[in-house]
């Protein structure tokens, strides 16, 4: 018997891991990271606790249809509107006095 990592997965939560796991061949982080999305919204997703928007279906369809164009699209929207969010956790008081955050890690806060 083959193990199938996508056992179990059904809908959208499949169709999105597939795409991921399969297509891409890329880890939930990084997948994240390269179409602007954080890293919850994609677990989530994918474990099916959370009911996708339309918004994001129709993301997620662009990715299938074209993913260099989406992670293009992704990078000019970080350059014109920075995710303010993720720029406030590298700095001490916000990050507990901890420091400057990696910024993989402050990603995933985002």
């Amino acid at each position: 018997m083959t193990f199938d990592p996508d056992f179990g997965k059904k809908g959208f939560a499949r169709d999105l891991f597939r795409l991921r796991f399969r297509r891409l061949r890329i880890e939930q982080p990084a997948f994240a990271r390269r179409f602007g999305l954080t890293f919850g919204m994609i677990k989530d997703q994918e474990q099916s606790r959370a009911k996708p928007s339309k918004a994001f279906k129709v993301l997620v369809a662009a990715i299938e249809l074209d993913p260099a164009l989406i992670e293009r699209a992704a990078r000019i929207a970080e350059e014109r509107w920075p995710d303010e969010r993720a720029a406030n956790l590298t700095k001490p008081d916000i990050a507990d006095g901890v420091g400057d955050v990696p910024e993989a890690i402050a990603s995933v806060f985002a």
